[in-house]
Formats: structure tokens, sequence, C-alpha cells
């Protein structure tokens, strides 16, 4: 993990917003992993992704270059 993101508003109860570095790749996917290690979902490349389907709890966000390069993990509170 070698990149910064920047995630905001934590916790959130639907939208956040993702800030990559300057030096982030200009494509990444973002996989939303829940604390008992499960896949939730996986995003492509976006700024504001939508968490609002999810349940509460708390959630990892691994934010991944294209080829699975590990490059961020952001730790989400997911509130109702």
């Amino acid at each position: 993990v070698t990149q910064q993101f920047i995630l905001y508003p934590n916790p959130t109860d639907g939208y956040v917003t993702i800030i990559p570095s300057d030096d982030a790749p200009d494509d990444f996917v973002i996989d939303v992993i829940s604390v008992t290690g499960a896949l939730v979902m996986t995003l492509d490349r976006t700024e504001n992704p939508d968490l609002s389907g999810l349940a509460s709890g708390s959630y990892i966000l691994l934010v991944k270059s294209t080829d699975g390069r590990p490059l961020s993990l952001l730790r989400v509170i997911k509130i109702n």
C-alpha cells in the first residue's frame, strides 16, 4: 500500500468522497470488504462511491490499480 487517498465523511450514511493523491494512477478500482473479510462490492474508479445500500457497520475500502496492485486501505463506518 503506497498511495494516499483521503476519504470523507466518515462515518457516512451514503455517499463518500475519495480524493486520490497526485501520484495515484488514472484508473483504479475499489473493493468494499466487510469486517468478516467478505467482498461486498467492487466499484470502478469513482470519487463518490454510494455506500447507502450497505448495512450499518465497519468496512474496508481496498483501492487497487487495474492490474490488482494494492494502492491504499481506507476504513469507513456506515451508519443508517
